[in-house]
């Protein structure tokens, strides 16, 4: 270093230094300091190095570039005695707004290493789930330690037809090796990030055998039901038919359907409950009392899964799903299902003789998480009520649709007290949902805007439960066939007004039986 100069006056004679008084959260530059190199550094470390001939400054200009003189200077550094964590050398900056003013410092500047969250979005359970396959206990996500990156595209390769590399902006996947191994101690654990939204969503865990099976399956499967993928529509359908015929009787469409999936309340009903089942293994079992391990069950090498579907088949045994697991974490699927496999079947799949069965996911707590409560207040919130009636305007039948605001509130006033008065003589008549997005418990009331009750009510309006004040919230409005689906997941509705083969007709008035 050049313009070597001793000082024998301590830090604190650098300059004016902005930062060592502690703020409201105790951070300093002596704490910053402690915070980088991992190790506690005083104030009299400080001074003592300073004041020692190991000592010496950098002068620097406007553009970081080295000068000879002081008088030339807006800025000075130092290197520190004391490497960061990630051994990379630390220096000190004090600068100054003009060369005739006093320095001020100090910022510490080192080489930071870069961790998993520099390559993408991570999953908060991206971590439990690194200990979970490795039986490591590693703290924190910023200190997995991993190299040899590699960028693919949406073909699964690391270069492109023409021979240039797949850099980041334009990856599908961003793969990554890892010190750990499998709990066998034999199979070294790979990471991966997944391109959704152009985003990169991470992290996923495996062996490079399933990272490779993972660039296969997003070549080989290109239809979706949630979290099990099938090669097309037909399959999908297909499936969907086998499960329909396996479990009790029920109807898993609407009479008006007319699209190409042909059980979309059954499709629907699978995403949902699967999602469900990865919400409670995934984060509620890090943060309730209750333990939620059991709701995917894996084979001993984890290339498999199962899980119980919460619906009976024809002979009043639990129905469970079984398939092919691709990837682990975030981006965890199921393939190549099976429906309900026998014990037989599950032994040379690789389960356990031991292994628990799947549990059904736990929706509510409480019976009364899901029963209307008529003595409850329905609040009349003016913001709700705008963004029902104005911003949600063509949900409301085409006749209601051009009526005044005003007048739209009363009539919507009106049904509120109609449903409460039938709730009052048929507690089966407000139904509960659950709402996948929020994953909570909501009642949905049927509202019939003209006063008369009929066999198809206008729509269903949300509401939201406060326990603790004993109020309802209304949130917004649904169709019927948007809330079926949602009050599926607790229970088949038992209800005339929400009854899928007759939603889609047109309606026809009934009278009143409570």
């Amino acid at each position: 270093m050049k313009n070597i100069i001793n000082m024998k006056k301590g830090f604190l004679s650098l300059g004016f230094v902005a930062n060592h008084r502690p703020n409201a959260k105790g951070v300093n530059d002596l704490s910053v300091l402690s915070s980088i190199t991992g190790m506690k550094i005083s104030a009299k470390d400080l001074d003592d190095f300073v004041d020692s001939p190991n000592f010496s400054k950098e002068f620097l200009d406007s553009d970081g570039s080295v000068v000879e003189n002081e008088a030339d200077s807006l800025g000075f550094r130092f290197l520190l005695p004391w490497k960061s964590k990630n051994g990379s050398p630390i220096y000190g900056f004090f600068t100054r707004k003009s060369k005739d003013k006093g320095f001020v410092g100090v910022r510490w500047d080192y080489e930071k290493q870069e961790t998993l969250y520099d390559l993408g979005f991570v999953n908060v359970q991206a971590l439990k789930q690194l200990n979970d396959m490795s039986g490591a206990a590693v703290s924190d996500i910023c200190e997995v330690q991993y190299n040899n990156v590699e960028f693919y595209n949406g073909a699964g390769y690391t270069k492109f037809p023409d021979g240039t590399p797949v850099g980041k902006s334009k990856a599908k996947y961003i793969r990554f090796s890892t010190p750990y191994k499998t709990k066998d101690g034999q199979t070294p654990i790979v990471g991966w990030f997944s391109k959704q939204d152009d985003k990169m969503q991470g992290i996923s865990w495996g062996t490079d055998e399933s990272f490779r099976k993972r660039l296969q399956f997003g070549n080989k499967f290109h239809f979706s039901i949630g979290r099990m993928k099938f090669t097309d529509m037909s399959a999908a359908n297909a499936f969907l038919k086998q499960v329909s015929d396996k479990c009790m009787q029920e109807v898993w469409t609407f009479k008006d359907n007319k699209g190409q999936i042909r059980f979309p309340i059954l499709k629907s009903y699978l995403e949902c409950e699967l999602d469900r089942l990865y919400y409670e293994k995934d984060v509620l079992d890090m943060t309730d009392t209750t333990s939620y391990k059991d709701r995917i069950i894996y084979n001993q090498d984890r290339t498999r899964a199962m899980f119980n579907t919460n619906l009976i088949d024809k002979f009043g045994h639990d129905l469970f799903l079984e398939g092919a697991i691709i990837g682990h974490g975030v981006q965890e699927f199921f393939c190549d299902m099976t429906i309900s496999p026998s014990m037989m079947q599950r032994n040379k799949l690789g389960y356990a003789n031991d292994a628990p069965e799947p549990r059904v996911p736990e929706f509510f707590k409480d019976i009364n998480d899901i029963v209307f409560h008529v003595e409850w207040a329905i609040d009349n919130d003016m913001e709700k009520y705008e963004h029902i009636i104005g911003e949600r305007r063509e949900r409301f039948p085409k006749q209601y649709q051009c009526t005044a605001t005003n007048i739209l509130g009363t009539q919507l006033d009106n049904s509120i007290k109609l449903a409460q008065n039938i709730a009052r003589r048929n507690y089966k008549f407000i139904v509960p949902m659950y709402y996948p997005a929020k994953h909570r418990i909501q009642l949905l009331m049927p509202i019939y805007l003209n006063g008369e009750y009929t066999r198809h009510p206008d729509f269903a309006l949300v509401l939201t439960p406060h326990p603790d004040e004993r109020i309802y919230t209304p949130e917004t409005i649904l169709g019927l066939k948007e809330v079926y689906q949602d009050a599926r997941l607790i229970a088949k509705p038992e209800t005339s007004w929400l009854n899928p083969e007759i939603i889609g007709e047109e309606k026809t008035a009934l009278s009143i039986a409570v």
